[in-house]
C-alpha cells in the first residue's frame, strides 16, 4: 500500500467508490421528468376522453340516448389542449337508442377545433362513420315502402313480400333484391319475383323492366342535414352504412336537424 493510499484510508476509497459520475445523474433526472410528463399527459387524455364522451352524449336529441366512449389519439394531449384542437377523435357506442330501437355507431372525426367550457363545443373539420342497423332495427326505423311483414336481410341482399300489379294482375309477391346508392336514396333493386302461392319465377328484368322493380328510400330523413351516405353493406347480421360530414358541428341542434332527398 502506498503512503497516499494509507492516508485516505478506507472510507476514502469507499467515497470514490459511491460518486456517482454528472451525466448518469443527469440520465436520471431525465428519466424521472419524462416519466412524469407522460404520467401527467395520460392523466390529461384521460379526463379529455371523459369530458368529450360527455358533451356527446349531452349533445343527442331528446329521445335518443348513448352510452358514449371516447378515444382521443394522436400526438401529446397536453399539446392538443393547449392549441384546442385534436388530431383524431373517436367516438363509439354500441347503443345508441332511438324511438326504443338499439343501433351500433362509430365515429372518427379529424381537425377537432374545441371550446374548452364546462361543456366542450365540438366541431370537426371531416367526420367519417358508420352505422350498423340490425334487422329488426332496420324494419322498426327505416320501413320499405310497401313491404309487408318487413325485410329479410342476407348477404348482398334483402327479400321481403309485397303486393304489385303484373299483366294488369295484383298480386302478391316475394321479392329479392340487391341495395344500391343514388345520390341521397338507397335503391331497392328486384332481381327475382315470385308470385306467392304459384310456381311461376318471374324475370323481374325481362318482364316487368327495372323501373317498375326499383324502390328508392330517402336516407337524408333519417340522417343530420350535414352527414351523407357514402357506402352501405349488406350481411344476415345487420345492414352497415358508411356516412361523412365535412365541417360540422357536434352539438344538439346539428344531431337533431334532419335533411332531404333532392
Amino acid at each position: 500500500m502506498t503512503p497516499n493510499q494509507r492516508e485516505r484510508g478506507p472510507g476514502a476509497a469507499n467515497e470514490s467508490r459511491r460518486r456517482v459520475h454528472p451525466g448518469i445523474r443527469w440520465a436520471i433526472g431525465l428519466l424521472l421528468a419524462v416519466t412524469a410528463l407522460v404520467a401527467i399527459d395520460t392523466g390529461v387524455r384521460l379526463v379529455m376522453q371523459w369530458r368529450v364522451a360527455v358533451a356527446a352524449e349531452e349533445a343527442l336529441p331528446p329521445g335518443v340516448t348513448a352510452d358514449v366512449d371516447a378515444r382521443v389519439h394522436g400526438f401529446s394531449a397536453l399539446w392538443q389542449l393547449a392549441t384546442g384542437s385534436l388530431e383524431h377523435l373517436e367516438l363509439m357506442t354500441d347503443d345508441l337508442t332511438v324511438l326504443g330501437v338499439t343501433v351500433e355507431v362509430g365515429v372518427d372525426a379529424y381537425g377537432v377545433s374545441f371550446t374548452d367550457g364546462a361543456v366542450p363545443v365540438l366541431q370537426a373539420e371531416q367526420l367519417q362513420g358508420h352505422l350498423h342497423i340490425s334487422e329488426a332495427a332496420l324494419n322498426a326505423l327505416v320501413p320499405v315502402p310497401g313491404a309487408s311483414g318487413g325485410v329479410t336481410l342476407g348477404d348482398g341482399v334483402v327479400a321481403y313480400s309485397t303486393t304489385m300489379s303484373i299483366l294488369g294482375l295484383e298480386v302478391d309477391v316475394d321479392i329479392e333484391a340487391t341495395v344500391g346508392m343514388q345520390g341521397d336514396r338507397l335503391v331497392i333493386q328486384a332481381t327475382k319475383v315470385d308470385i306467392i302461392g304459384g310456381d311461376v319465377d318471374v324475370d323481374a328484368a325481362a318482364v316487368l323492366g327495372g323501373a317498375a322493380i326499383t324502390v328508392p328510400v330517402c336516407t337524408a330523413e333519417y340522417l343530420p342535414g350535414q352527414v351523407h351516405l357514402t357506402g352501405i353493406d349488406v350481411a344476415k347480421d345487420g345492414v352497415t352504412v358508411a356516412i361523412t360530414a365535412n365541417r360540422i358541428e357536434l352539438d344538439e341542434d346539428t344531431i337533431a336537424d334532419r335533411g332531404t332527398c333532392r
